[in-house]
């Protein structure tokens, strides 16, 4: 077996591999309101700062199916869409 087919066998085996879970941290920012989406308290909003860390900073979980689940960094809570479309808190999914 020569190297090049032991690197073709690695290669092959890399690509059946799943990817798994990458996970970033953003902070989003509305438009109509020019501030950055926050969870406070039981509420999420978009009068959030830059600054404030702690309330903005969101972690972004996307999996291989090509859902994404946002979470806050601190809490642990996730934003979701409710029926009438609006943001909407849960603590667990």
């Amino acid at each position: 077996m020569s190297d090049a087919d032991a690197l073709l066998t690695i290669t092959q085996m890399a690509s059946l591999m799943p990817i798994g879970e990458a996970i970033t941290v953003w902070q989003l920012y509305s438009r109509c309101s020019s501030a950055f989406v926050q969870i406070f308290l039981k509420h999420a909003n978009a009068r959030g700062q830059q600054f404030n860390h702690c309330l903005t900073d969101l972690l972004m979980h996307a999996d291989n199916e090509g859902r994404i689940r946002i979470e806050n960094a601190l809490t642990g809570k996730f934003i979701c869409f409710n029926k009438r479309q609006r943001l909407a808190i849960r603590v667990s999914i």
